[in-house]
Formats: C-alpha cells, sequence, structure tokens
C-alpha cells in the first residue's frame, strides 16, 4: 500500500510538471561554492522566466553531493554522477584541465622537467567534488600525490593567483571556469 501511495505521487507530480499549468512554491537548487556567478545568475534568471511564481532558494556547498540526502529538487556539482533510483542526472559539461603557470613564475622558479621537480615548486589546486586536493591526475592515467601551497573550490581565483605568479595551477582550461587571462600562461 505504501509503495503503491509513492507510485501514484510521483506519477500525480509527473503529469502536473509535464502539464501547461504555471510552476509554484519554492525550488531547492545547491550549487558548489565558487561556481562563477554568472552560471548561477543564468540558471535562476531561466528559471524566473520560465516560472515567475517560482521562488528559488540557492544553497552554495562546499561539496554539493554531502548534501544528497537533504531535501533538494536541483542540485549541480562537480565530478562522478550521483546515480540514485527515481533521479535524473546528467553531465552537462566537461571541463578539461591542465598544469598552467604564468611565464614570470617559470622564468624565477624554474620548469619543472619531472613529478619530482613540480614537487618542489608553489601547487595550486582547484577542490572540484573532492579532487585532486591530495592529488593529480597524470595524463596517461592514474595520478601522483601533491602538496598543495593553496587549495580553493574557486577555479577563477586560482586562475587569478596562476596568471599572478602565485606557483603552478592545475585549471579547466576551457568553458566558464576557465580564467579569462590563460592566453598568457605555459601549459607545463
Amino acid at each position: 500500500e505504501d509503495a503503491q501511495n509513492l507510485l501514484d505521487t510521483a506519477n500525480a507530480a509527473l503529469r502536473r510538471a509535464r502539464s501547461d499549468a504555471a510552476l509554484a512554491g519554492t525550488l531547492r537548487l545547491i550549487v558548489p561554492v565558487g561556481a562563477p556567478d554568472d552560471l548561477r545568475s543564468v540558471a535562476v534568471q531561466a528559471l524566473r522566466q520560465h516560472a515567475p511564481d517560482l521562488a528559488v532558494h540557492v544553497v552554495e556547498a562546499d561539496d554539493p553531493r554531502r548534501l544528497a540526502n537533504a531535501e533538494f529538487d536541483v542540485l549541480i556539482h562537480f565530478g562522478e554522477v550521483l546515480p540514485r533510483p527515481g533521479w535524473y542526472s546528467r553531465v552537462v559539461l566537461h571541463l578539461p584541465l591542465q598544469l598552467m603557470a604564468s611565464p614570470h613564475y617559470l622564468a624565477t622558479a624554474g620548469t619543472p622537467a619531472s613529478l619530482a621537480d613540480l614537487a618542489q615548486h608553489s601547487l595550486l589546486t582547484w577542490r572540484c567534488g573532492g579532487q585532486f586536493e591530495g592529488s593529480w591526475p597524470k595524463a596517461a592515467g592514474g595520478s601522483f600525490p601533491i602538496e598543495p601551497a593553496v587549495s580553493s573550490q574557486n577555479a577563477l581565483l586560482l586562475g587569478r593567483l596562476v596568471v599572478d605568479g602565485v606557483g603552478i595551477g592545475l585549471l579547466p582550461t576551457s568553458g566558464p571556469l576557465a580564467p579569462p587571462e590563460t592566453a598568457g600562461l605555459v601549459p607545463v
């Protein structure tokens, strides 16, 4: 009986969502800390344009996946897909990553030629959905341990620090999280 009630409720909600009826109420949106304001703004504006009577409650979380058991309507996160029964989950963006440094930093600190050399540098890492904090991926697969001098969930901040010569960073090289000034950076 409980299962049938749950199924009936889910089917009724699906019919309402597919109908032309106006959406109203509150949509709970969980986003990662450090997500660009432009992206969050576009998402909220699109929701409000589609459903002007819908209130949007935005919650920022260090790792939104940790709130997967909280009440929410939309959860945006970095990292692997969270497969759960009854969820609609999809990859919306792939972010290519690359080690980058400013020419000034490399002229001052030297260009690493090996992983051992890299360990001697000031490393800036993006805490992206629990990834990359203590290790970085190798181009050929696998990973290697790092001890970051700076870590942040804000890729744009890290990009700015790399541009300013603070160290070598693992950064998105394209897309909305890529630092706008990457044209002057050097791949390492």
